[in-house]
């Protein structure tokens, strides 16, 4: 099956983001007619090294110890998603569809000085392992190995993957692939 856009499959319909999370509502984006068939999304982000799970840091000292445990080695940032979708009222059975996508992501060794200084300038405080790699915390960073937007809090390219599993393009959409065009993707430019 090729990849669609999500807002081809969720259009007409009503989306419910069940997420706080900013970072979330920008990836996603957010398509709402409350006038159709429901689908809810929801997500949660940790990270999980050398045997611990890190969620948000309680407060600065949590923040420290998560980057000083971070530094020079490889963790995991693991994203549970959830879609929820059904008819409404007089429609189809509810059905979810659950996964996980894992991220590997390596740090540089990192100084206290830096720890310190990238701490408490309070971007990572409200994330799992105490850093926004798709923010300053991107410095701190070696390498990623696996989806980049998961490691940011959720795996859009999985998502669509699994959205397309979920639901059908909706009527009177059409699908714009090479077989409806007679252009393949790579052939455009």
């Amino acid at each position: 099956m090729s990849l669609t856009s999500p807002a081809l499959r969720l259009r007409g319909r009503r989306v419910v983001l069940a997420s706080a999370s900013p970072r979330r509502k920008e990836i996603l984006g957010r398509a709402e007619d409350p006038e159709t068939a429901t689908v809810v999304i929801g997500a949660d982000t940790v990270v999980a090294v050398d045997g611990r799970i890190l969620e948000k840091p309680r407060d600065r000292e949590d923040a420290l110890g998560m980057l000083r445990s971070l530094s020079g080695k490889q963790h995991s940032v693991i994203t549970g998603v959830a879609i929820v979708t059904w008819g409404g009222l007089g429609g189809p059975a509810q059905e979810v569809r659950a996964f996980h996508e894992e991220t590997r992501v390596t740090f540089s060794p990192l100084s206290e000085e830096l720890i310190r200084e990238y701490a408490d300038g309070g971007e990572g405080w409200d994330k799992a392992g105490a850093y926004a790699i798709q923010g300053r915390g991107a410095m701190l960073v070696q390498g990623v190995a696996g989806d980049a937007l998961n490691a940011a809090g959720f795996p859009l390219n999985r998502f669509c993957r699994e959205l397309a599993r979920a639901l059908p393009v909706p009527a009177g959409s059409e699908e714009v692939t090479s077989s409806t065009t007679g252009v393949d993707s790579a052939d455009r430019k």
